[in-house]
């Protein structure tokens, strides 16, 4: 087929429209078949150039057969003649002609005129947020989650599946959550650390630097979600003044620039959430169903914002596709009112197409992305919400959890204003449903409220969520992080209150100059207080509490660092070492020495603000001199902290707010407290408390006793009062496991004194082993403490079904242990 030409013998403006819509097509190909294709060339041993140059090929082959496909179609939809082409096209002029009745009718926004110091003050809180938000996401520590969705993505990258290795089991997460997650927000964050030099394309570092550029990664998010706030408030006030307050009004909320800084899990929800309310908001304005570059803007948003947020939590689907419903259906109610009932269902019938081609488009990029789950639409979609509203450990929450936690962690100005905005806009709702036709065509411009087909999208991103979350009480935990995706649309609905009170004070006669004085200064300190919290606070900005909350004391209340932040900061301040423990909580009573494995309290070498940066910002030289009988402890503030009664504070990370100070995480010096043995009393070891078994031990005690595990196992006891400063008598009882026709050794030593040995036989019965401990070994750790340590060469295997469930080789089956005075024993 021969492109026409113009006189001039140049191509038409048409051949250049193909040659773009080719170019855009193979591009748009590229980008989502190069991720599937890094996949399968990862797993098959590495990116080449030559996967480049097929991959290209492929592309442009597919724009071409998919272009000329479309030509085809367009050709032989224009000249058939039959029965469904008629229909198509007779449908066409309806829906054409309904959407030009809609958007004659359509009630016009009064302009607000927002001044200009106001929008001034507007700017530079949100040049100073923004700085404060990357600022933030370099020197904030690790969250919690974080290494879980390196681990999540480098699995991905090898085997297709977002799930941590240690939880994958035949395509499933053994924890249930196989669904909760998906990798779209981790692989734009690793593209981002990619470009930034930090890591390979197909492999996930866990440097320093490649955190950090992560971290800059989930900062881009938030600022996707300030445009997309500020876009919104421009199509709906009419003026990129009323955009630049709403960002800055987000920006100011310390809830959304301190999850901003590191939060790779909730962030990009928001603003994907946030594309996506700003896609209906466009699908609600009949020019976008009149204009193609409009339509298209529409489309693209919808598709970009269902590919972030459902692309990082699938389980967030019926959310935005509630959003949709909502929106669809109110502007369809208004423009039945307005109009009449068959232009509402014609331009509901076009807005419904609209959407449901962008979700197919964003569908055909999440399976892309992620075939292993999206080629399974039905267990996505339904087991994604099962698996997000009751996840893993979490319990149910109570009703009040949101109101809660909503009203106390919102500036409480922006709170006040919010609320009337609010108000204002669902006042503008029912004002718009409930009059009639007749009555609304004849209402001057400054008498209508304007906002209600623009703000139905906004508000269900504000309300649908919360309200089915009161109701049905999901999994909620970790304060509102779960639902930070509504804290944009609640910027906006300020706007609104703001917007309102202008518009007010615009009518007014000789109050007008003070009316516009009061509301400037009530939108300075709305902005101005919170982002002098915030910058108070920060790096931990999402820890702020308004003027509500700390009418009492934060601490002991509500939880402050529950992402361990912190620990970053504390970690330049102490050493904690191999011996620290780092538990997730905090200790009601002594906190002792226990197995990481079994009991659940992980040492700091498995704390990646305790590891990743100690060569960049490792503690001081002047550090506390631990004895043995010492351990490192720290704990967070998570609604407030008890400092075991064996341990001390050795240092802390705290922040002012408002005459208070909220504690972040400390760094505790504790003692070893193990369980006081009897006097002259030899006692079975299944009966001592778990505290006695500080390592190498398979725990809970079997009946016959307690086994070691590998090459050493300590002990830790305490001598009765009536045995300190004198020698005295260890007995143990135990036997050694040995393999047929062969010997093992067992070693005793106290306090790291190496005392006595014993020989085993392979038919060797329970032996008893006596030995004299001296005073000086004794009271070698102070208060009577003793670390009994058996240490047991060539541990045996425990065979393929174990000893007593013991998968681990073993060594020695300690029965009973006893302490005497020395001399009634003799030695």
């Amino acid at each position: 087929m021969t492109a026409p030409h113009d006189e001039a013998g140049e191509p038409s403006p048409r051949r250049s429209r193909w040659l773009v819509r080719f170019l855009v097509l193979a591009l748009v190909l590229f980008a989502v078949l190069s991720i599937t294709w890094l996949q399968l060339a990862t797993r098959l041993g590495g990116f080449k150039v030559v996967d480049l140059a097929i991959l290209v090929v492929v592309c442009l082959s597919l724009s071409a057969l998919l272009l000329v496909g479309l030509q085809a179609g367009r050709d032989f939809a224009a000249s058939s003649s039959t029965r469904v082409a008629r229909r198509l096209r007779a449908y066409g002029a309806a829906a054409g002609a309904a959407i030009e009745s809609e958007e004659q009718h359509q009630p016009r926004v009064p302009r607000v005129h927002l001044p200009l110091p106001i929008v001034v003050i507007a700017a530079v809180i949100l040049a100073v947020n923004v700085v404060m938000l990357f600022a933030g996401a370099y020197q904030t520590g690790i969250g919690v989650d974080e290494p879980v969705h390196v681990v999540r993505l480098q699995q991905w990258l090898t085997s297709g599946w977002y799930i941590p290795d240690f939880l994958l089991s035949g395509g499933e997460s053994t924890l249930g959550d196989t669904y909760v997650y998906a990798p779209v927000a981790a692989l734009v964050a690793h593209l981002v650390t990619v470009l930034g030099g930090a890591e390979g394309l197909t492999e996930v570092a866990i440097s320093p630097e490649a955190y950090t550029i992560r971290q800059f990664a989930i900062g881009m998010f938030s600022l996707v979600g300030l445009a997309g706030a500020a876009t919104i408030a421009r199509l709906v006030f009419r003026s990129w003044r009323w955009g630049v307050l709403a960002a800055a009004v987000l920006s100011a909320i310390p809830m959304w620039t301190g999850h901003g800084m590191f939060n790779i899990k909730d962030t990009p929800v928001a603003a994907g959430y946030t594309v996506f309310t700003l896609g209906l908001v466009l699908l609600s304005r009949p020019v976008a169903l009149t204009r193609g570059r409009q339509r298209s803007l529409a489309m693209a948003a919808i598709a970009t914002g269902l590919v972030i947020a459902v692309g990082t939590r699938p389980g967030m689907w019926p959310a935005l596709t509630g959003s949709a419903i909502v929106a669809i259906v109110a502007v369809t109610v208004l423009t039945a009112r307005s109009v009449d009932r068959r232009t509402a269902l014609l331009t509901a019938s076009v807005r419904t197409l609209i959407y449901l081609a962008s979700g197919l488009i964003a569908y055909l990029v999440l399976l892309a992305i992620y075939p292993n789950a999206f080629s399974r639409p039905f267990s996505v979609a339904v087991l994604s919400i099962g698996e997000s509203a009751g996840y893993g450990y979490a319990t149910k929450a109570p009703s009040d959890y949101l109101p809660l936690w909503f009203s106390n962690q919102i500036p409480v100005v922006i709170l006040a204003i919010a609320i009337f905005g609010l108000v204002v806009s669902l006042v503008g709702l029912i004002r718009a449903f409930l009059v009639r036709r007749a009555r609304r065509s004849t209402q001057p411009p400054e008498r209508r409220w304007g906002l209600q087909e623009l703000m139905v999208p906004v508000l269900a991103q504000a309300l649908l969520m919360p309200v089915m979350a009161i109701v049905i009480r999901p999994t909620i935990y970790d304060a509102m992080r779960q639902f930070l995706f509504i804290i944009p649309a609640w910027a906006i609905i300020t706007g609104v209150g703001i917007w309102w009170l202008t518009r007010a004070v615009s009518g007014a006669g000789v109050g007008r100059l003070a009316g516009r004085t009061v509301i400037g200064v009530l939108v300075a300190v709305a902005l101005v207080m919170p982002t002098f919290d915030q910058f108070r606070l920060f790096p931990y900005n999402y820890t702020y509490f308004n003027e509500i909350a700390t009418m009492n004391p934060i601490d002991g209340r509500w939880a402050t660092d529950y992402w361990r932040l912190s620990e970053r900061e504390l970690a330049k301040k102490v050493d904690l070492g191999p011996s620290g423990l780092c538990p997730y909580g905090y200790a009601k009573g002594p906190v002792d020495w226990r197995p990481e494995r079994i009991l659940g309290y992980p040492t700091c070498r498995s704390n990646e603000n305790f590891t990743v940066f100690r060569s960049v910002d490792g503690p001081s030289d002047q550090q506390p001199k631990l004895s043995p009988t010492q351990f490192w402890y720290t704990i967070e503030n998570r609604s407030g902290y008890h400092m075991p009664e064996n341990c001390r504070l050795a240092d802390e990370v705290a922040r002012p707010l408002r005459g208070q100070t909220l504690m972040m995480s400390l760094a505790a010096i504790c003692d070893l407290r193990f369980p006081e043995l009897p006097n002259s009393q030899v006692i079975a070891a299944r009966t001592l408390d778990s505290s006695a078994f500080v390592s190498g031990w398979a725990l809970p005690p079997r009946p016959g006793g307690v086994w070691s595990t590998g090459t050493s196992a300590r002990l830790g006891v305490m001598l009765p009062k009536q045995l300190r400063d004198q020698d005295v008598q260890l007995t143990v009882d135990g036997h050694r496991l040995v393999p047929r026709g062969e010997e093992r050794r067992v070693d005793l030593w106290v306090n790291d004194v190496p005392l006595v040995g014993a020989i085993y036989g392979d038919d060797s019965e329970d032996q008893r082993i006596q030995v004299t401990v001296p005073a000086d070994v004794a009271g070698k750790m102070g208060e009577g403490r003793m670390i009994v340590t058996f240490r047991t060469p060539d541990p045996v295997p425990a065979g393929p079904a174990g000893i007593g469930g013991i998968g681990d080789p073993v060594g020695f089956l300690l029965n009973a242990i006893g302490v005497a005075p020395a001399q009634s024993s003799g030695g």
